[in-house]
Order: C-alpha cells, then structure tokens, then sequence
C-alpha cells in the first residue's frame, strides 16, 4: 500500500537536512530547537522515528523552510482547473512562516 503523503515527508526532510548541514547547525543543536535529545533527532533524521507535526513546522521554520506555499498550491489548483489566470497571491492563503530565522544562532561556544 503506498502512503500519499510519504513522499512529500521524505522531501521535507531532505530540506530540513540541507538546511541544518548548510548552517552548520548540529543534530544536538536541531535536536535542542524542538525540545528532543541529538540522539532522537539523529533517529528522526535518519528515517528511524517520527516526531510531531507542531515539531516539524517549529524545526522547518527555524530553519528558514516554508512548508507550505499558498500561492503556489492556488497556481497549482487553477492550473488543473483548466484556468486561464495567474494566481495573483490574493485571496484565503496564508504565510505560515518567512523564509528568515525565527530563532538567533545556537551558541557552540566552550561548553
């Protein structure tokens, strides 16, 4: 049985990981952000365990991820709607996180 929304999982956390290696951020930094040991945040990584979903999104965002864009999940909608228009980024959407760090940099200094 194939799971629908495994495969959107596994992209999130393949840019979860991007993002982490790209800021020199730790596991056990990563880990600390949402309130888990590096050792579980290690598991999660690696495909081994599964965390929240109020983790997740607290994890993309400090990381600067969006996670879900409004505008284009309306593009992608009209576009198999059959519509003519552009999405003009009106409407009921809404911005869940900006693409800016919402928490400062961990310190990794002399402990």
């Amino acid at each position: 049985m194939t799971i629908p929304w495994k495969g959107d999982l596994l992209a999130l956390q393949a840019r979860i990981h991007k993002a982490r290696r790209a800021q020199k951020i730790t596991q056990a930094q990563a880990g600390a952000i949402i309130g888990v040991s590096g050792r579980t945040y290690r598991e999660w990584e690696g495909g081994g365990t599964e965390i929240s979903a109020s983790s997740l999104f607290l994890l993309a965002a400090s990381l600067g991820i969006r996670v879900f864009d409004p505008v284009a999940e309306k593009r992608k909608n009209i576009s198999a709607s059959g519509a003519s228009s552009a999405a003009d980024g009106s409407g009921d959407g809404f911005v869940l996180c900006n693409t800016k760090r919402l928490l400062p940099p961990l310190s990794t200094g002399g402990r």
